[in-house]
């Protein structure tokens, strides 16, 4: 199982920065099989650009169909936000961003790692709207 010329090599501290998780989450990713790493003649795992970016389409894919439960593209921006930079928009705090979430007011996705994002789009098209997830 060769490399090919235009298939580079990703170190878990890499993958978790593509992911947004900690180092330690793609550790156990491979240990489980969801991705296969090289060693490298010290020991060190490495991880194809490949295989990372299939799992990254495959993550993109099942976080666009759970923030739609009719299955429809909630926007033309899949795009993720963290709570930081929904915050930003709306000019508020990351906290209150993650209550809309919690109350339902925002829906949210879950990373690998467990952590919130948000679609773009829907974050757009609540912008757009002039109004705040907190506003009845």
């Amino acid at each position: 199982m060769g490399l090919s010329e235009d298939d580079s090599l990703l170190t878990p501290g890499e993958v978790a920065a593509i992911f947004g998780v900690n180092p330690k989450t793609v550790t156990r990713w491979e240990r489980v099989g969801k991705l296969q790493a090289i060693r490298t003649l010290g020991g060190h795992r490495r991880f194809r650009t490949t295989e990372v970016e299939a799992l990254r389409r495959e993550f993109r894919a099942g976080a666009a169909g759970s923030t739609n439960g009719d299955g429809a593209d909630p926007s033309g921006d899949d795009a993720l936000l963290t709570p930081g930079e929904v915050a930003a928009i709306f000019g508020v705090n990351p906290k209150t961003v993650t209550r809309w979430e919690r109350s339902g007011r925002l829906r949210a996705v879950r990373t690998l790692g467990g952590h919130r994002r948000f679609v773009a789009g829907e974050v757009t098209r609540l912008r757009e709207s002039g109004r705040r997830p907190s506003s009845p």
